[in-house]
């Protein structure tokens, strides 16, 4: 007979869809200037080819045979969804952890109800601003931050776990101090971590959103404010021994995690989109046990200078999936993060041992954020 251990130690070794994540719709009532993903919420065509209730209820039993438990329900606004309750009830009635993330704009008090009667594991909110004129200069939509906050104070009254986060930009990044002392007060503190400041281009390829990235050298002055944050930092790079891997996904994509999108494409992550298997055509188990071990995690990389890097903890250009989205291309190195992390060694006294790969100043920068708070 099988002991605890021996499940255990079986489960870490083995291959085991635990977290997941789904995107019910990549529609959305906002129209953040830096999203990668969000479509209008009218956007009929691309409502057409979301998946049905039933097809997503189907998905969930393959996934959940293959041992899912966890899972995050995003979008997109995933509220957007007529059927939503239906969807986040049947993920809860399987036995399934999920974790919700939203504007919080559509959190009404029979929405906020619903969600206490089915508690989540949390919820989700980004702060774009501490203002109304901030936040909506980054959502484009007046009345957001209004709804915004009665939706959290929602949350808070019925005890529902919740957790702020932000996404710092040219466009909101002088109020970060004042985000921070709005979220104390709502009893979260803050979070942005790396992902929190880099902006990457839409999956359409657009580069729109790199428009209001920070430089390195802000995003740098803002670490350097917050002691916290440069020790977490200064103890990823004790331990930082070179790479000898050469899988092109080093980290838990693929063999703990997973992403499905509106129509149905399961990729091995939420940021990357590389080979995407249909499940419309094919089925959960099929996708986790052969596609994804025999076309992706098969896939290898060439040799990069990261590798020997001592700083390599801290700016990820070893993901591939940011390589893809700013890159074209897996295994690129990524230079904006290359720099910043050079930047940031550089603050607490090390010395890479790698040289550093500089981003171009984009002179029209300024002007194309003065031209987009005009049309706001």
């Amino acid at each position: 007979m099988e002991t605890e251990k021996g499940k255990f130690q079986r489960i870490r070794e083995g291959r085991f869809p635990l977290w997941g994540s789904l995107e019910v719709t990549h529609r959305c009532n906002l129209r953040c200037q830096h999203c990668y993903v969000n479509l209008p919420a009218s956007d009929k065509a691309a409502k057409n080819k979301e998946l049905s209730s039933e097809e997503i209820f189907r998905v969930i039993d393959e996934a959940a045979e293959c041992g899912l438990l966890s899972l995050l329900l995003t979008g997109g606004e995933p509220l957007l969804r007529h059927d939503f309750k239906e969807i986040y009830r049947y993920c809860k009635r399987k036995g399934i952890f999920i974790t919700l993330y939203t504007n919080g704009t559509l959190i009404d008090s029979e929405m906020g109800d619903f969600l206490a009667e089915w508690p989540p594991t949390l919820v989700q909110i980004s702060l774009y601003g501490a203002t109304a004129q901030t936040y909506e200069a980054v959502t484009g939509i007046r009345g957001s931050f209004r709804r915004c906050m009665e939706g959290i104070e929602r949350l808070i009254e019925r005890k529902i776990p919740l957790r702020l986060k932000a996404i710092v930009m040219t466009l909101n990044h002088q109020e970060l101090k004042e985000m921070e002392k709005l979220a104390k007060t709502f009893g979260s503190p803050l979070r942005y971590g790396t992902y929190g400041t880099f902006l990457s281009p839409r999956l359409d390829g657009r580069k729109d959103p790199l428009r209001f990235r920070l430089s390195p050298e802000q995003v740098l002055a803002i670490d350097l404010e917050r002691p916290t944050r440069m020790r977490e930092y200064r103890k990823r790079c004790l331990d930082c021994p070179a790479s000898t891997s050469r899988a092109l996904y080093p980290c838990e994509a693929g063999k703990r995690t997973f992403n499905i999108d509106p129509t149905g494409k399961l990729t091995v992550c939420m940021l990357s989109r590389r080979w995407p298997y249909d499940l419309r055509s094919g089925n959960f188990k099929e996708a986790w046990l052969e596609w994804i071990p025999k076309r992706v995690l098969s896939q290898k990389r060439d040799p990069l200078p990261c590798d020997r890097c001592n700083i390599r903890h801290l700016c990820s250009n070893h993901c591939p999936a940011l390589s893809e989205l700013e890159m074209g291309k897996s295994g690129e190195i990524v230079p904006y993060l290359c720099e910043w992390a050079h930047r940031l060694a550089g603050a607490f006294g090390l010395r890479p041992n790698t040289p550093v790969f500089q981003t171009k100043e984009d002179g029209n920068g300024k002007k194309m954020q003065e031209e987009h708070e005009e049309k706001i």
